[in-house]
């Protein structure tokens, strides 16, 4: 009799065993998170994010930073008021190796210096990199803070100057008439009169400029019309403006006088 109830007892217990690892097996132990907080209707599993490692910036050799060859610059005008003006700079990546680093701007009166940068491998360094020559454009702006009706020179690396007018357009003048005289001094005075046509009252004079090459005297005329909306009677305007040439060119030597692109006549030096 005892050695049955004794059984019984065992069979008890194997039962519960079992049954507390049964339910042990089947819990959840997914904890859940509410969209909102709250625990609510939406609750998700929560979830471990690793953060991704960034992108390696290591090129894998020393670098360091160079002025970038320029291939070409361009002042854009932003239709604002005040207008904006913005340098468009095309500049250089000689190698596979070579990246463009970034463009610094410094004023200094009514000139602005625009220097572009490159990160290019350090000398003296056994590296292979591919012969490709790249280009990269950009953008630099100048803002909008500048005196009214004055004329700025930009220079971008070793580039010859940019100008651009605040509150004017620059354009290539009408040219109406162009006489040439010379002095009788020794050596002559040689001095370019230009006569130009002004489209209205909105356009005026810009400005005048001059360079010699070989046998030819380039003279730029320039006028300028303002960037902004403004009535404008449309009369036809005449203006002289004259310019002294110097007196370095060689005595009995026919020069041509181009003025915009057009010839206009032939001094002789001396």
């Amino acid at each position: 009799m005892f050695s049955k109830t004794k059984n019984k007892w065992l069979v008890l217990v194997v039962i519960a065993v079992l049954a507390a690892f049964v339910i042990a097996c089947g819990k959840d132990e997914t904890k859940l998170v509410s969209n909102d907080g709250s625990g609510g209707v939406g609750a998700q599993p929560s979830q471990d994010h690793t953060e991704s490692d960034p992108p390696p910036t290591d090129p894998g050799f020393v670098v360091v930073e160079a002025l970038a060859p320029v291939e070409s610059v361009e002042i854009l005008v932003l239709e604002s008021s005040p207008e904006q003006f913005v340098v468009q700079v095309i500049s250089g990546l000689p190698s596979g190796c070579v990246i463009f680093d970034r463009a610094d701007v410094a004023f200094e009166g009514t000139d602005i210096y625009i220097s572009v940068y490159n990160m290019v491998p350090a000398p003296l360094q056994m590296i292979a990199c591919t012969m490709i020559y790249g280009i990269h454009h950009e953008n630099v702006s100048l803002g909008a803070n500048f005196e009214r009706g004055v004329t700025y020179s930009v220079y971008v690396n070793d580039q010859p100057s940019e100008k651009f007018t605040t509150g004017a357009t620059p354009m290539t003048a009408t040219i109406e008439n162009v006489s040439i005289a010379s002095t009788r001094s020794i050596p002559a005075q040689h001095m370019v009169a230009v006569t130009i046509a002004l489209s209205g009252s909105c356009e005026t004079f810009n400005s005048i400029d001059w360079s010699v090459e070989g046998r030819e005297v380039d003279i730029e005329v320039l006028t300028q019309v303002p960037t902004a909306l403004v009535p404008c009677t449309l009369a036809i305007i005449y203006e002289d403006q004259s310019i002294n040439i110097g007196s370095d060119f060689e005595a009995g030597i026919e020069y041509d006088v181009i003025v915009n692109g057009e010839r206009q006549g032939t001094f002789f030096g001396g």
